[in-house]
């Protein structure tokens, strides 16, 4: 039995036309105020230098998986364009991406959070969050570009691996992991 067929076709509409590219959107564009989010959430009031290091590695990062998802895009449709186009989907290619998306999206909530993050010198955290950014940014542009100009597989992985980063993420704040 295949029960993503017995999904209904009106929950299937709400993720691909909606949470899937918000969340997408959210992760590439999230990212502004973070520098004051986390001049809020420090136990110490930054310093201004600390502040604009902040701020600077933030926009660096940002501007890091921007140009990554480009090359990964230009190097996936020159090597692997035509396997883009394979329509066969499993229950299990679904379930993999959605609970690598749930970990990352729990990671993604549990880090900043954790005091062993907070206790970090304002270089570490910085680093941190840089790598972050990187990640997010790059992996959901790639992904945007490719859930509009791709068959079947590769948008169904897309939305099951959304659909778990979001999970995972507000499941941290739901549940208050990480504090």
């Amino acid at each position: 039995m295949n029960l993503l067929k017995s999904i209904p076709l009106e929950a299937i509409i709400l993720v691909r036309q909606w949470i899937v590219p918000l969340f997408i959107v959210f992760n590439v564009v999230g990212w502004i105020g973070l520098v004051g989010r986390e001049a809020a959430r420090s136990q110490t009031q930054p310093s201004p230098e600390e502040t604009a290091a902040l701020g600077r590695s933030v926009w660096a990062a940002w501007q890091l998986g921007v140009l990554l998802a480009l090359v990964g895009i230009a190097a996936t449709y020159r090597f692997w364009g035509a396997e883009l186009q394979n329509s066969s989907f499993t229950l299990t290619e679904s379930a993999t991406a959605g609970v690598i998306g749930f970990l990352l999206g729990v990671a993604r909530g549990v880090i900043p959070r954790r005091s062993e993050f907070r206790t970090q010198t304002a270089l570490m955290r910085r680093r941190i969050l840089a790598l972050l950014i990187v990640i997010a940014v790059a992996a959901s542009i790639t992904s945007g570009v490719f859930y509009y100009n791709s068959f079947e597989l590769v948008r169904g992985l897309i939305a099951s691996g959304y659909v778990g980063m979001l999970i995972g993420y507000a499941a941290t704040f739901v549940f208050e992991v990480g504090k």
